[in-house]
């Protein structure tokens, strides 16, 4: 896990980086949905070839979920300024923005996103095949969540 969690704290950071260079901390809003498709990728790249077919096809709907979410807080933010919320952390924090923006904003998101993504991380580690009933209950699960998103 911890190349997991080393991933995360650099995909964030650089976020942070360009967040700070642009005045947009809104861009860790479009971050977040990217950064499940690239520890879930990064996951199953790591652990095949045990049961690659259940690990790819978890990547596969991560990916659709995530691609979907990053798309649609891009559109929704190209091209505005930085979201209120932002803008008030920048005015209350002053001189500490930088500091406080990182931690409370950029590794707060990293470490929100480890623990939601944990459950995609450890079934990777595991060298148990997943049973074909609770596959397709999960098949099904998403097919409703995404449709309801």
């Amino acid at each position: 896990m911890l190349p997991e969690i080393i991933l995360i704290i650099l995909y964030f950071s650089i976020f942070f980086i360009i967040g700070t260079i642009k005045k947009n901390n809104g861009l860790v809003d479009i971050a977040w949905g990217m950064g499940f498709v690239i520890v879930s990728w990064f996951s199953v790249l790591r652990n095949l070839p045990l049961f690659p077919f259940a690990k790819v096809t978890m990547a596969i709907l991560i990916s659709f979920w995530g691609v979907r979410l990053a798309h649609h807080l891009f559109l929704r933010n190209a091209g505005k300024p930085e979201d209120f919320r932002y803008v008030n952390f920048r005015n209350n924090w002053k001189k500490l923005f930088l500091l406080r923006a990182f931690f409370q904003i950029y590794m707060l998101q990293a470490l929100f996103q480890f623990m939601i993504v944990l459950p995609v991380i450890l079934p990777h580690k595991a060298n148990v095949m997943p049973s074909l009933p609770l596959f397709f209950i999960g098949l099904g699960l998403f097919g409703i969540g995404f449709l309801f998103e």
